[in-house]
């Protein structure tokens, strides 16, 4: 739930910090 909302209000951002950049949106 968090991890979709966040996504879509660039969440995605502090999440890639941690992640890979293949998990990138786009």
């Amino acid at each position: 739930m968090s991890e979709t909302s966040g996504r879509a209000s660039g969440g995605y951002q502090g999440r890639i910090r941690t992640a890979q950049p293949e998990d990138l949106p786009e």
